[in-house]
């Protein structure tokens, strides 16, 4: 049953909701917070997506489960997690330029064009992996076109739009003192964006 149960868990994919103090108040009792709000838990794929897109990436299930376990563990007043009652220990921080994150949807194929026009209200998600000095990690990020965008593009070549990012990675160990264990974790923050032809 165990096995069964364990089988099914790593394809759910659920909400988690947890709130926090104020920043005020956490600043005066010397909390470090950790904001998690209505956040996509991937089992499958080891990773908590974030609300501002940003993802927690983790090595195995265990590491992934640990966090989850703590974060809502009874030892904690349910409104608040305080990241002063864990070691939360920053182990290296690498940045990644222009990486290559996907297709854009509204150019399924290669063309020789001159200028590519997105339209206003239109929008479109990437997503992908890359490498880092701490393995592959997922990331990913939507675009919104507010007004009609403009692209140039060498019509002498074939050529789709692409989306590009900017990332922030950092690498951390979280020990559990009351739990006597710990756990890494990856933080992939998504800084720029960039939407540019690519060629054949």
């Amino acid at each position: 049953m165990k096995k069964v149960f364990f089988k099914v868990s790593l394809l759910l994919s659920f909400t988690l909701v947890l709130f926090i103090f104020s920043s005020q108040e956490a600043s005066a009792n010397g909390f470090n917070l950790e904001l998690v709000s209505s956040s996509k838990v991937d089992f499958e794929n080891l990773y908590i997506k974030k609300s501002d897109g940003s993802i927690t990436a983790f090595d195995n299930i265990k590491d992934m489960q640990l966090h989850l376990n703590y974060i809502n563990s009874n030892g904690y007043a349910p409104e608040f997690i305080t990241l002063a009652r864990l070691g939360h220990r920053l182990i290296g921080t690498q940045y990644k330029y222009r990486v290559f994150s996907g297709y854009s949807k509204f150019t399924p194929f290669w063309t020789k064009a001159s200028l590519y026009t997105l339209t206003n209200n239109q929008s479109e998600s990437f997503s992908s992996t890359t490498n880092t000095d701490w393995g592959s990690i997922n990331f990913s990020f939507s675009k919104s076109y507010g007004v009609s965008t403009n692209i140039p593009a060498d019509s002498t070549r074939y050529s789709r739009l692409a989306g590009y990012a900017d990332l922030k990675i950092e690498r951390y160990y979280v020990s559990l003192p009351n739990l006597h264990n710990g756990y890494y974790k990856t933080e992939v923050t998504v800084q720029n964006i960039y939407i540019d032809p690519i060629y054949q």
